[in-house]
């Protein structure tokens, strides 16, 4: 008896025949839904497409996953160029290749500013411990979206995801610190933050270091906070800054301090009022526009 395709496999075969630039990949849903032999077809046939330097068989590799093409993908070696071997190195790096990581590490370190955002992004999604200081590195880069994905990759291999934004805990200020556009107010956050990454790599619990989720604050005082930042036309409240408790009150501060990325004149004021020397020197070590 003749098999008969199933549904999956006849979703996948024409996806084959898709000459739409905007699809990335193949079907990868209708992949995951196919049963072995038919896994095993499709492998085969992606194969010979990698063989060819299809940079969208090779992204399908990456978003099924499919690590059964990784013998084909290292295949190709030098023998291709352009965006197949930028997607070549990145399907390597995802499956633990240690050439490709230390190729993606290299290109966080000195690439164009999207090449530094795409091996970011990568490194964080590996699982590759060399990644670790590589992205502990790129927490100072001086593109916010670099530092992004470094600060996310570094919470997945700390096992901190679900803390990433809280803002109702330690991280959540350190992420504010992190992305704002004040060169020493980043490379505080990115110090502290290391700090707390090197103590949990060596075994440190994550409640002991205070990164658990704190109690919410008072919503009166960060409402009329938050209200005044977003009103140009209105003083920062510093009052309620002071009003709030301890964590809330660095969250806050965080905020102030990263509202002078985008020059907003009130904050030199609110600085001076709350007293914070610090915060003032970061403020005005910044570069000119």
């Amino acid at each position: 008896m003749i098999p008969v395709d199933s549904a999956a496999w006849e979703r996948f075969a024409s996806s084959l025949d898709t000459t739409d630039p905007r699809e990335l990949t193949y079907d990868v849903a209708a992949l995951r839904d196919l049963a072995v032999d038919e896994r095993a077809r499709a492998v085969e046939t992606l194969a010979g497409r990698v063989a060819s330097g299809d940079v969208r068989a090779i992204e399908t590799a990456l978003a099924v996953p499919l690590p059964e093409l990784e013998p084909a993908i290292r295949a190709l070696g030098d023998t291709t160029s352009g965006p197949a071997r930028e997607a070549a190195a990145r399907a390597l790096a995802r499956f633990g290749d240690q050439g490709a990581v230390l190729q993606l590490i290299d290109r966080l370190a000195k690439g164009h500013p999207m090449i530094r955002i795409n091996a970011a992004y990568e490194l964080a999604q590996s699982n590759d411990p060399a990644a670790m200081d590589a992205l502990l590195r790129a927490l100072v880069d001086t593109e916010v979206i670099v530092r992004v994905h470094a600060w996310h990759g570094l919470l997945r291999f700390c096992g901190l995801d679900a803390l990433a934004e809280v803002r109702h805990s330690p991280l959540g200020t350190l992420f504010v610190l992190i992305c704002c556009d004040v060169p020493a107010t980043t490379a505080r956050g990115a110090e502290r933050f290391a700090e707390i990454v090197g103590r949990l790599r060596s075994g440190a619990n994550p409640a002991d270091l205070g990164l658990d989720v704190q109690p919410p604050p008072d919503d009166a005082v960060t409402d009329a906070f938050v209200e005044s930042m977003r009103n140009d036309g209105q003083a920062i409240d510093t009052g309620a800054v002071v009003a709030m408790d301890p964590l809330h009150r660095e969250w806050a501060i965080a905020i102030i301090v990263a509202a002078a990325g985008r020059r907003d004149p009130r904050v030199v004021p609110a600085l001076e009022a709350l007293d914070l020397p610090w915060a003032l020197q970061d403020v005005r070590d910044m570069p000119a526009e």
